[in-house]
């Protein structure tokens, strides 16, 4: 029987975990015989041994997903697609900041509701994207103003208060649980949501955002009918 020294924080644990399988790894391939290790706090710290790489693999497979059912929904336009994803990525990013700033851990439940995010941050921003899609104003700028006039109220009124007042409840809660990773967290979603779909959004779309393609269909149309009606002159 082995001893572990004196852990205090959780890399101290997550560390002796590590090291206690690799020396359990080294005595197998020496005697021939399966060994493993364990305690009481391993079941608690085992998680932390492949988040990083189950966070990559979780939020890449959701970034996908929104990406094809974008594609597939907003009329088989990669640059819709493309810009849908790159604001949800942005509002995963700025939450998991507002986590180290707000002393959120990173572990299983805050992986949980990163994964959420990606899916409820898409409400922000498809509505958007969409009605820029099939605006016909005849610029950029127009189709994002359109958009913007035409779904904001829709996004704060049916998607942003609705969301805030389920969320302020959890304040209240006496579980450092539910404050910490569920108000702290869903809040900061929210409001990152809106933001980025109703500020960064409508802007990034003024620059980059994709044609429509009944204006486009109607030009091809105009300038494959201008030949012949030379030639008829």
């Amino acid at each position: 029987m082995t001893y572990h020294d004196v852990c205090v924080t959780s890399d101290d644990y997550v560390e002796a975990l590590r090291h206690a399988r690799m020396v359990a790894k080294n005595i197998t391939k020496t005697i021939g015989v399966e060994v493993f290790p364990y305690s009481y706090f391993y079941v608690f710290y085992e998680q932390y041994l492949d988040m990083p790489a189950q966070a990559a693999l979780n939020l890449g497979l959701s970034a996908l997903a929104v990406f094809v059912v974008s594609f597939a929904l907003l009329g088989f336009s990669i640059g819709a697609a493309l810009i849908t994803m790159v604001t949800v990525a942005m509002i995963v990013v700025d939450l998991m900041g507002i986590m180290f700033y707000w002393d959120i851990t990173f572990n299983a439940i805050s992986l949980v509701n990163l994964v959420m995010c990606v899916g409820i941050s898409v409400e922000f921003c498809a509505h958007i994207v969409r009605k820029f899609s099939v605006s016909c104003e005849p610029s950029r700028l127009e189709r994002a103003t359109d958009s913007l006039a035409s779904m904001g109220s829709s996004v704060i009124s049916g998607i942003t208060l609705t969301k805030f007042v389920g969320i302020v409840v959890l304040y209240f809660a006496k579980s450092q649980l539910f404050q910490i990773f569920y108000f702290r967290m869903y809040l900061s979603m929210v409001l990152l949501g809106a933001s980025h779909g109703l500020m960064f959004l409508p802007v990034l779309l003024s620059f980059v955002g994709p044609k429509c393609p009944t204006v486009s269909a109607a030009r091809s149309r105009l300038g494959e009918a201008a030949p012949l009606l030379g030639n008829k002159h």
